[in-house]
């Protein structure tokens, strides 16, 4: 037991430890590493252990892990990443992905023979943490796409809000963006902070509004932007568009809200029948047994 408390201690402190590296790799920019190493190229000593070994191990780990996935779903993979606003690399997703399908098996397997367990106990719980890491990296990956599009879906109608008062007030379209990107936080201010920038390079502000409401997947934002790319070839005032679509934008809201609440009494039925009734049948009908018991037994 002892040995078996030691063991999760370990695997613990090497998680946490990986995850403070991880941190700290994103603190620093690409460019930064990219100097350093420049800098550093007569000298590999000086270079962490980071970037000269577990980087590299790591790449080469996903990027074989890459090779037996099959194509579609390696692209889903893309477009989930790009949704869940991630900023790490396909293959170093991959090479965490299939760190838990295999370091959770072995550690089930470790644990499971200090423990002396029978070999179709061992095998159920290595099956059971084979399948575990396996689907917990894309089911987190899933779940943080969803929570990232539905603050999207939140945020919109107040971001439009402003961007019609900075557009009304005599602000331009980019700079009513920008104004946005600074003023408010989240993802939407990311992506308009993204939309901009493109356009400061030199793509096409519809291009760059299309290329947003791809990665966001998000269905208000792209009616939102269907209806600034229409008004942008027809000449309509882009103020009452967004406008209106504010306000149309609330409205869904509220008829997303109502549904939900009609929903509601559908879905405690099942709950109902299998916890209230079987209490409610015991109460009533628990005595009546118990005398019926007594009057046969005399």
């Amino acid at each position: 037991m002892t040995l078996l408390i030691a063991l999760l201690a370990g695997v613990t402190a090497a998680a946490a430890l990986a995850g403070v590296v991880q941190l700290q790799g994103r603190r620093t920019s690409l460019s930064s590493r990219r100097l350093r190493r420049v800098a550093n190229a007569d000298d590999p000593l000086s270079v962490s252990i980071m970037e000269r070994a577990i980087r590299p191990a790591a790449a080469k780990f996903g990027h074989g892990f890459r090779r037996v996935m099959p194509r579609p779903l390696v692209a889903a993979l893309d477009d989930r990443l790009v949704t869940a606003g991630l900023s790490v690399r396909r293959q170093t997703f991959m090479g965490v992905w299939a760190a838990f399908g295999f370091g959770l098996p072995a550690l089930a397997l470790v644990v499971g023979g200090l423990m002396d367990l029978d070999r179709t106990r061992l095998g159920i719980w290595v099956l059971l943490a084979a399948v575990v890491g396996g689907y917990f990296p894309w089911y987190w990956l899933a779940a943080r796409a969803k929570s990232r599009a539905q603050e999207i879906d939140r945020s919109l109608p107040d971001v439009i809000d402003f961007i019609v008062t900075s557009v009304e007030a005599g602000v331009g379209m980019q700079g009513a963006m920008l104004n946005m990107a600074r003023k408010f936080e989240g993802p939407l201010s990311q992506e308009f902070l993204q939309v901009v920038r493109e356009t400061s390079l030199g793509r096409s502000r519809d291009a760059a509004l299309q290329a947003m409401a791809e990665r966001c997947h998000s269905y208000d934002l792209s009616l939102l932007v269907s209806a600034i790319i229409q008004a942008d070839q027809t000449g309509i005032a882009i103020g009452r568009v967004l406008r209106n679509q504010a306000e149309e934008l609330r409205l869904r809201r509220r008829q997303r809200a109502r549904e939900y609440a009609a929903k509601i009494p559908v879905k405690m039925t099942v709950p109902t029948v299998a916890f209230v009734f079987p209490t409610l049948f015991l109460l009533i009908l628990g005595p009546v047994v118990l005398r019926a018991v007594e009057l046969f037994r005399g």
